[in-house]
């Protein structure tokens, strides 16, 4: 299933929406500069929030504040949006217009669990905006249509973190052992990705045996250890090929850069999870200049 990405930059916010085909890892940072509200539209199978801590659904919010981690696992068919907010912006924001979520929001980020019923207004919303996309786009184009937007926009997403009051949410530092074990591996391996990571190394960081790690990675990945270590180079491999130029010799030279010495081997891996050889991921770009 391919991937949908719209976004409207409205006068003080960007909103992005997203339907991810396959299942996906995410791990990246918040701007520094802004906050960042992920609503998890429809999430048809159990999502794994790895910097709260905490398993997702339907329903669930995110608060970012600028600089934060994200980290997270997503089902096949997931389904979100997302609302950026610069920092200035978003304090003149709470101070006139949301005041009663100021205390909410002030002790960094934060995740909350609502029911389908209470997100039905945003759902309707979201599902107007994007048909706008897809049906006449350039309505979006007049800057009061846009602040209208916005407006609403904003509405509907606090009126979310209002209503949060009372129900189970979940602070950044209430991350349960196996998270924290979880964020020791990842940082381990995202500090040491170009080259081959023995997984003796992982249970030495996070103090586990090679049983109880491989039960963290299947429990938290999907994968084994091993096979998610293997596909961590091969999407590194991947996007360093896609920016490459087609040289010959370019293929060895960005596979040694990945830690892969055996190339016969890293091609059937390669094509085993990209459905290509590494050399066609090269010339795409000769092809698309063509």
């Amino acid at each position: 299933m391919e991937s949908e990405l719209a976004r409207v930059i409205l006068p003080g916010a960007c909103l992005d929406q997203a339907r991810l085909g396959p299942a996906m890892r995410f791990r990246g940072t918040v701007p520094k500069d802004s906050f960042m509200i992920t609503y998890a539209a429809e999430c048809p199978q159990e999502g794994q929030s790895f910097n709260f801590g905490t398993k997702f659904g339907s329903g669930s919010i995110g608060f970012y504040t600028p600089g934060e981690t994200t980290d997270s696992k997503t089902p096949e068919g997931y389904r979100n949006a997302t609302l950026t907010i610069p920092e200035q912006a978003f304090h003149e924001l709470l101070e006139s217009q949301f005041p009663e979520c100021a205390p909410k929001l002030s002790r960094g980020g934060k995740f909350m669990n609502l029911d389908p019923e209470t997100c039905r207004q945003l759902d309707t919303l979201l599902a107007s905006i994007a048909g706008v996309i897809r049906q006449a786009p350039e309505s979006l184009v007049c800057g009061i249509v846009r602040s209208e937007l916005e407006r609403e926009v904003f509405d509907r997403f606090f009126d979310l973190i209002r209503r949060a009051d009372g129900q189970s949410d979940h602070f950044t530092q209430r991350i349960p052992r196996r998270h924290l074990r979880w964020k020791q591996a990842s940082d381990f391996i995202e500090a040491n990705n170009r080259r081959p990571i023995r997984i003796e190394e992982l249970c030495t960081i996070t103090g586990l045996s090679r049983r109880g790690l491989e039960y963290l990675f299947m429990d938290l990945s999907g994968i084994s250890a091993g096979n998610y270590l293997l596909k961590r180079r091969l999407h590194g491999l991947r996007r360093e090929l896609l920016d490459a130029e087609p040289f010959h010799g370019e293929v060895k030279r960005c596979a040694l850069t990945w830690g892969f010495w055996h190339l016969g081997r890293l091609a059937s891996d390669y094509r085993r999870c990209f459905g290509e050889y590494p050399k066609a991921t090269l010339c795409q770009k000769m092809s698309c200049a063509s």
